[in-house]
């Protein structure tokens, strides 16, 4: 089946799986957050710092690095849910897809 057959959470799943690094510096970039006594951050900003540095620090062309931004709220309950200390940095709101 298509991408477009398949929910986001399915979608994000698969992407989460193949692609272990984008959580782990996800985290990284929350544990530091917290180091400087951040209070209150958000996971687009984060993907925005992880598409500049795949930007910066890779041959790849930028088209070629997806962060679909309706990982966001997948990706804040997943660190909320492992990391609740973390997870306290992040606004969530409903989802209102699957």
């Amino acid at each position: 089946s298509s991408d477009l057959d398949k929910t986001i959470d399915q979608r994000f799943a698969e992407f989460h799986a193949q692609n272990p690094a984008v959580f782990a510096r996800i985290v990284e970039l929350l544990r530091e957050a917290k180091r400087r006594s951040k209070a209150r951050t958000s996971l687009k900003m984060i993907f925005e710092v992880l598409r500049w540095e795949s930007y910066l620090y890779t041959t790849r062309e930028p088209h070629d690095f997806r962060l679909n931004n309706n990982f966001t709220s997948r990706y804040s309950r997943l660190v909320i849910e492992l990391y609740p200390d973390l997870g306290a940095l992040l606004e969530t709101r409903r989802l209102l897809a699957a």
